[in-house]
């Protein structure tokens, strides 16, 4: 068993033990302080601290979550820093990396193309390459921010990435081989199927990352403060996302669960997520 999957359920169950503990104690707070008191003072922890992983709220609708971002001057921006990004994940594997890289090391070819949706500055491309046999002329191309690009571009020059291209047009999927999108597609304005409708040619094989999904209601968002940024995050009922790719010729191959990603939201019951999910989906 790869020490990495069970280093990763260690911390989980870490992670279940500290919640424990929390709810023990919030249970003891909520019998002494109002509820109107208890949301305030969280509203201006979440918008006002730095550090934290935090979230905010359930809201039917992108705009409805915007709405209270602009009530507390927030562009709702996504961002994370990719330099310290590149530097914790590009030489570390989790167990969740482990189902990508079996299904690309089946799946790349000579003389074709992945493109890395929302891939920060290559992180996966760097964390797989050693472990992935890639043909000369195969391209890995990387789609992001201008200002990523800008940084990924500088970084390619400095580290051996034969195969690595950027660009900033999210469109350029259009023909690649295989889509690849880890820790991204919840932030992106646009569904996966609302961009597939506006390109020609989609991927033969889409690969879905630590993603958000829930069992238990329809498809919400919610807000999440990295830190570096507060923005809005989508959290796809499980249904919708399947019977969408289901509804553009894609059979559902191979799931699995990303154990050190989860989702607490304070105040808004059967709205948490234990933990995230990863996706391999191939056209019929």
């Amino acid at each position: 068993m790869f020490p990495e999957y069970m280093n990763d359920v260690r911390v989980r169950g870490a992670q279940v033990a500290q919640e424990r503990r929390h709810e023990a104690l919030r249970g003891v707070l909520r019998a002494v302080i109002p509820l109107s008191i208890r949301q305030s003072r969280y509203e201006n922890t979440f918008f006002h601290s730095k550090g934290l992983l935090l979230h905010l709220g359930v809201f039917e609708s992108l705009d409805e979550a915007q709405v209270r971002l602009r009530a507390h001057s927030q562009s709702g921006q996504y961002s994370i820093n990719h330099r310290e990004w590149f530097a914790q994940r590009s030489a570390t594997y989790r167990a969740h990396d482990y189902p990508v890289l079996y299904w690309m090391s089946k799946l790349i070819e000579p003389s074709t193309r992945l493109f890395d949706l929302g891939g920060s500055v290559g992180v996966t491309y760097h964390l797989m390459r050693t472990r992935l046999a890639l043909p000369g002329d195969f391209r890995w191309e990387v789609g992001e921010l201008p200002a990523v690009v800008a940084y990924g571009r500088e970084l390619m020059s400095r580290l051996e990435s034969p195969h690595l291209q950027f660009t900033d047009d999210w469109k350029s999927m259009d023909g690649a081989l295989i889509l690849h999108v880890a820790g991204a597609l919840q932030f992106m304005p646009l569904t996966l199927a609302e961009m597939f409708s506006k390109v020609t040619r989609k991927p033969q094989h889409v690969l879905i990352n630590r993603i958000p999904v829930t069992d238990t209601s329809e498809t919400f968002y919610t807000l999440q403060n990295t830190g570096d940024a507060i923005a809005p995050m989508r959290v796809e009922a499980r249904r919708s996302l399947l019977g969408d790719m289901k509804a553009l010729g894609y059979e559902l191959v191979d799931g699995w669960k990303c154990l050190e990603n989860s989702l607490v939201i304070p105040f808004a019951s059967g709205h948490d997520l234990g933990c995230f999910d990863g996706f391999y989906f191939r056209r019929a």
